[in-house]
Parts: C-alpha cells; structure tokens; sequence
C-alpha cells in the first residue's frame, strides 16, 4: 500500500494497494527499451549494466521490511484491483511476473500450445493461462513417448 509519494509520481495514490516487481529498471536506458530490463544501465554509454535491474537488495535496501522505496514508480507500479485480496495476489510481484516475461519473449500468444519443461513456481503461473490443454511432463500420470 502507498504510504506517501514523490514528487514525480503520476497516476497512484496514497492508501492505493500496488505490486512491485523485483526486478525494478529504470524503464528509460537502451536495455529496458530493448526488453532486457534486468540488464538496465542508465548511466552507461552504452545502456546495458549486468544486473543493474536487480536494485532490491544490490543497490538499494531489500523489501523485507515494513516500508521500501520503490525506484522509478511509473515504471515499476502496479495497482491492484479492489476485488482482489492480497492472498490472491501474493505470486504477482515475482513469480506470475517471470512467467508473463518469459510468454512476451518467446511471443506466445492467448490461445497458443505450448510445451513446459520446468514446472518451477513461474511456469506453474503461466501453465493454467495457457489453456490448460496438456499437462506439463511433471504432472502427467504417465511418461510421455520419446520422439
């Protein structure tokens, strides 16, 4: 929940439950603008800086606390809708985050088969989205045939 904003921040409001991810990019350099905003570097010439999206605990103080500062709210804010409780969205800010990154990358579409290798809390996000259709190896009650 918001508890107070900068000066800068447009669109939230204080009291307003919001997520925030754990990677937080600037949104602004050449990374974040190629789609590799874990690789952000807005003080590079170049734009890129390992790991440089990864501000939580690296560069800034950690979110294991009563309060933290987000960096870049416009670019790192999400509001939560009032009809969901905070159980519904606890797996948002991380998990469901990584598996919706890794669908855009690899431009899956809605309604797109799709094969899960890894049933990691991420594709566990991204699987029931899908559709479902099949069940990923790791879940299915028998081997499936080798090709």
């Amino acid at each position: 929940m918001i508890e107070r904003l900068g000066s800068q921040v447009r669109g939230f409001h204080e009291g307003q439950r919001v997520i925030a991810g754990a990677i937080t990019p600037s949104g602004q350099s050449y990374a974040c603008l190629c789609g590799c905003g874990s690789q952000d570097g807005p003080d590079t010439r170049h734009g890129f800086r390992a790991t440089g999206g990864w501000k939580f605990g690296n560069t800034i103080d950690g979110c294991q606390a009563e309060y933290v500062r987000v960096p870049d709210a416009l670019a790192n804010l999400c509001p939560i809708p009032d009809g969901l409780s905070d159980e519904e969205v606890l797996m948002c800010p991380d998990i469901m985050s990584t598996g919706f990154s890794g669908a855009e990358r690899a431009e899956v579409n809605i309604g797109d088969s799709v094969a899960v290798f890894a049933l990691a809390p991420s594709a566990c996000a991204r699987w029931p989205e899908q559709g479902s259709r099949v069940p990923p190896p790791s879940l299915a009650s028998t081997p499936w045939p080798r090709a």
